[in-house]
């Protein structure tokens, strides 16, 4: 799988492929971080939401 990368705001885009096992380790480190961010369960995130956000560019010939 391709993923797009910005280590921070000011670096340029970086394209990494992710293997399944690097996926699936991104995907741990996520989960991680929401189980340590809410204290081992110990903190309720009564409200939340989630955004997706899909971007997309489109290059058109001009037909004239």
């Amino acid at each position: 799988m391709e993923e797009f990368f910005k280590p921070n705001i000011l670096s340029n885009v970086k394209n990494i492929f992710l293997d399944s096992t690097k996926l699936k380790t991104e995907k741990d480190n996520a989960f991680d971080l929401l189980d340590a961010l809410s204290r081992g369960g110990s903190l309720p995130i009564a409200c939340a939401e989630l955004y997706v956000i899909v971007a997309s560019t489109h290059c058109l010939e001009n037909l004239r």
